[in-house]
């Protein structure tokens, strides 16, 4: 789209250019900067993606590497909640088994 723009815009300058110098030369400074500014702003976008494909790749790296921890922790997590369940019940039976023990003792 820029190219045939910048081909219309030549066209029309050197139009100009032919009935009027200097608004010609005025006409080209301006088309310039345009496209330099252009340029500038498609530089900047570009580092900016290249900035974000990085960090992407980062994060990715990240995830892999975290990946195997992640699943330990959430497995270990889910074991600790079992032995806190097995030592509940645990617990219960042996605060029963002390409660029999001493009417045991106190009946005999």
């Amino acid at each position: 789209m820029l190219g045939a723009a910048g081909a219309v815009a030549a066209v029309h300058l050197q139009a100009l250019a032919i009935s009027c110098f200097e608004e010609g030369c005025l006409m080209a400074c301006l088309w310039n900067l345009y496209t330099r500014l252009m340029d500038s702003r498609h530089s900047v976008m570009q580092r900016a993606h290249h900035e974000m494909a990085a960090e992407l790749e980062a994060a990715r790296l990240k995830e892999k590497l975290l990946g195997p921890v992640i699943e330990w922790q959430a497995t270990t997590q889910d074991q600790i909640t079992a032995l806190q369940v097995k030592h509940r019940a645990a617990s219960d039976e042996l605060t029963m088994a002390k409660t029999e023990r001493d009417e045991q003792f106190r009946c005999g």
